[in-house]
Parts: structure tokens; sequence; C-alpha cells
């Protein structure tokens, strides 16, 4: 009979244990406390930001550069990734060989991030990343200082320069990039 009410009550420390954990994880996720998010971004007078939350509250969003985004009537909502809006680029998914890019690059708004992911897919990509930035500078009505305000990704798959996956290159005004 105490063997059983041992085990009744470990049981019930477990559940009301595992019960808090999910209460603390639920409301960090709610207040937009990124849990486990590292990303590279190049930001506004810092040369990279390592721990970027992955949620932006709205009081944090750059709503001039949102407004200018989801107004243009150039820039499309991204069918599959709601919120996301296509500056230039296709939406569909690609194999690795690249056989569905028919675009040098593509640039990406994420609006839940406040954040421009630009996908290089051509060489040389010095002349790639430099239409890019054309692209964003046109939309946000901005120059070289501006862009460099941006939080934002510059990648290349493996498949188009193993030399340079896998990194962000950045913009090339901006402090930090790498020189292509």
């Amino acid at each position: 009979m105490e063997d059983k009410r041992y085990t009744i009550v470990t049981i019930s420390i477990v559940v009301v244990i595992f019960a808090l954990i999910v209460l603390i994880f639920l409301s960090l996720q709610h207040k937009g406390v990124a849990i486990s998010d590292e990303e590279v971004f190049f930001n506004a007078g810092e040369t990279v930001v390592t721990e970027s939350p992955s949620l932006v509250q709205p009081d944090q969003l750059n709503t001039a550069v949102y407004n200018k985004i989801a107004s243009n009537p150039v820039v499309t909502p991204d069918p599959v990734n709601p919120g996301d809006y296509i500056l230039y680029g296709n939406a569909a998914d690609c194999e690795e060989d690249g056989s569905c890019i028919e675009e040098d690059f593509s640039v990406t708004y994420v609006s839940e991030d406040d954040y421009f992911s630009v996908t290089l897919y051509k060489t040389p990509l010095r002349e790639t990343r430099l239409k890019a930035e054309a692209v964003i500078k046109e939309a946000l009505e901005i120059t070289d200082p501006g862009l460099c305000d941006l939080k934002y990704s510059v990648g290349v798959p493996f498949w188009v320069d193993e030399e340079n996956s896998g990194m962000n290159l950045g913009f090339s005004p901006c402090a930090g990039s790498i020189d292509l």
C-alpha cells in the first residue's frame, strides 16, 4: 500500500514539473522571446548580430519598410509563406542542381522577422549581388547607407558557389561584407 502511495506521489510531482515547463515555454513564446534561434544578420551600425530574435513584436517592426513593401505593386505576397513578400524571383521550390531557377537572384522580405533574405543564383556573384541590392534600394527608395541599416542575409547555394555558400555575404557597401 505504501509503495502505491509513493508511486502516485512521484507521478504527481513529475506531472506538475512537466506542466510548469510547458507553461514557461508557452509564456516565453507568447512574449516573442527566441528560444533557440541563432541566425546571422547584418544590422544598423553593427557588423554582425548573432543572436537575433525570431519574433519581432509590432513595436519593433520597421513600419516604414513594411508599408513600402506591402503597398508596392511590383512586390508579390508569398503564396507559400503568409507575411512574406517576394521583391524579385519566384516562389517555386528548386532542385539542388538549380534546374527551376529562372532568375539570377531572389529577394524576399520576411515581415515577421523584419529582414530581407537574398539568394544569389548566378555567377559572377559580385554583379548579381549588385543587382539584388538595386532591387531593394529601388523598392524602399533608399541609398547605400539606408541599405546597411536593414536587417538582412545574403547567401548563395552550394551548387552555385561552394566556396561562398553557408555564409552571409553581406551587401557590398556595408561594413563586414564579403568581397566577391
